[in-house]
């Protein structure tokens, strides 16, 4: 599991300034969210690839 705080978000969103607004919603979806494995994430982002496999 990876978990990822809006502070580290918003550090990286500082250095690249065009990916804030795509970060932000992510963050907002994902904290609404109601995924409990990563076939969750894939329906609701279905160009997500399994990163565990790399």
């Amino acid at each position: 599991m990876r978990i990822i705080t809006y502070k580290a978000i918003d550090q990286y969103s500082g250095l690249y300034p065009d990916v804030k607004l795509a970060l932000d919603e992510w963050y907002i979806k994902s904290e609404q969210s109601e995924w409990n494995c990563f076939i969750g994430t894939h329906s609701e982002y279905d160009k997500i690839k399994d990163c565990s496999k790399i």
